[in-house]
């Protein structure tokens, strides 16, 4: 096989979960989640009016003044099967600069919620270029029973919820919010059916105040919903529907015609998202290769995770080395069965996934071999071009490129197959191209210790400066966000 070699920065991993976590702000803290609270938000079994049905909205994504997508979003009432019900449809294009490389994504599903009996219907389709995933499913006596599909294959989901949870009625559409007034305070939980997460949320009134939309000012409460350390601004007007919302890193959701909701041409500057979350650090400046770090980083958390080749030093300090190259390896540990195991994104025991993976380890017993000869083969074969998606190691064995997230996601399916302990570790890494640190994934193996990798820099042993935030796959993605934009880093010493 050719030897690729590429010097730009493919940490798309954060920059697509960000993308994501714009497309369902309709889904989530502005839309058609599935919530519940403990204040006066009426659920299912309570009266639900419907008599303003149907409505339709249209909002636009805006970077600075350029519009970079839209969301449409329409709500109508529906019987199914006998039964009283509304339904939200959602359908979500945005256009962006990745590096100067124009990248899509579209979103589209729905969901239709009983409004007398506890019962919800939903499906959901996220596609970039040809990346494709989609999730469709139904819940009722507390069980939400479903389907993954990806790459033409179907994966089964089923997973115990609270009634409380995904039945609610009045809150969670793009067109409703609680009547909250100046001061007023209520605290949510959130399901999240792209990652198949909950997690709370609070949403406080902080101001009513005026807005101009259109050329025209309209009264408005200002709303503040914080969930995972995100804390998102949205107008609402008087008859509880959004006005504007304000995201971090410059996006911003605003209220727009029909008329202007045309796919935008390729964005500009203000599409361009990786620069706006790359972290320019202060001190010396660190290379790519580099062997042994101290930095000092600041903000967005509570400090960061600690192990062989990352160590706490005190005051926010750390010490970031490059391992040595494993010995030979004693037999896996107890314990481990959480990183040889599979998931919905990482189908380590599906047929294909096997065979690749022993077909590349072939007449390898020593298991550090075995993860070297599957850093290389991944390394070699899979084309490093950036990709909006949600990771599937299926999806990227068949399409042959992405960047680091599809990269991490296939090679640690591969690793576990060849039964080799492996994780994701999601963080910041160096580029020369941005001059700065950038968000990235990259896998670590068990052999002996853990041993961090990066088939999508040409890694076998990741260098220095990679600083790891968190470990975990796509479940842990909202955990990463009060690093963006909150993170500093100071660079005290580099070799």
């Amino acid at each position: 096989m050719r030897r690729r070699s590429y010097r730009r920065p493919l940490g798309f991993a954060i920059v697509a979960a960000w993308l994501f976590m714009a497309g369902w702000l309709a889904y989530r803290e502005l839309g058609p989640g599935f919530f519940s609270s403990t204040a006066s938000v009426p659920l299912v079994g309570q009266q639900v009016s419907d008599k303003a049905l149907p409505r339709d909205s249209w909002m636009g994504f805006f970077a600075g003044e350029e519009q970079v997508g839209w969301v449409h979003v329409r709500e109508s009432a529906e019987e199914r099967e006998g039964a009283a019900g509304r339904r939200t449809d959602l359908e979500t294009r945005m256009t962006l600069n990745l590096l100067g490389r124009p990248t899509e994504l579209d979103l589209e599903g729905e969901i239709w919620r009983g409004l007398e009996a506890p019962r919800l219907e939903f499906r959901l389709a996220v596609g970039s270029g040809d990346y494709d995933f989609r999730l469709a499913g139904a819940v009722s006596d507390g069980v939400l029973r479903g389907e993954v599909i990806s790459a033409g294959e179907t994966v089964p989901l089923e997973m115990t919820v609270d009634d409380e949870l995904v039945f609610a009625g009045g809150f969670g559409t793009a067109l409703g919010f609680p009547d909250l007034d100046v001061g007023d305070e209520v605290r949510l939980e959130s399901f999240d059916p792209l990652t198949l997460t909950k997690s709370p949320m609070r949403l406080r009134c902080a101001a009513r105040e005026p807005l101009q939309v259109g050329g025209r000012t309209v009264e408005t409460r200002r709303l503040h919903a914080t969930t995972g350390g995100l804390e998102v601004r949205v107008w609402i007007d008087e008859d509880g529907e959004v006005v504007q919302a304000e995201t971090p890193l410059g996006l911003v959701l605003r209220r727009i015609e029909p008329r202007s909701a045309s796919a935008p041409e390729t964005p500009a500057d203000g599409g361009e998202l990786l620069r706006l979350t790359a972290v320019e650090p202060r001190g010396e400046r660190p290379f790519r290769g580099a062997r042994r770090l101290v930095v000092r980083v600041t903000g967005g958390g509570k400090g960061l995770p600690e192990d062989a080749h990352q160590t706490a030093l005190g005051d926010r300090r750390y010490l970031l080395t490059q391992a040595p190259e494993p010995s030979p390896s004693p037999a896996v540990p107890a314990g481990m069965d959480e990183h040889l195991g599979g998931d919905l994104f990482v189908q380590s025991e599906h047929p294909k996934i096997r065979a690749r993976a022993a077909e590349i380890t072939a007449g390898e017993d020593d298991p550090w071999r075995r993860a070297v000869a599957i850093y290389k083969w991944v390394y070699e074969s899979i084309e490093k071009e950036p990709v909006v998606s949600v990771p599937s190691a299926l999806e990227v064995l068949e399409k042959r490129r992405g960047d680091c997230n599809e990269h991490t996601v296939l090679f640690t399916a591969l690793a576990r197959a060849a039964g080799i302990p492996s994780r994701i570790a999601i963080g910041l890494v160096w580029s020369e191209t941005l001059d700065g640190f950038y968000y990235h994934a990259w896998p670590e193996v068990h052999v002996g210790e853990w041993t961090a990798m990066d088939p999508t820099l040409g890694q076998p042993l990741a260098d220095a400066t990679h600083v790891k935030i968190l470990n975990g796959g796509i479940e842990k993605w909202t955990q990463l966000l009060p690093y963006l934009g909150q993170v500093e880093i100071e660079v005290l010493e580099v070799e």
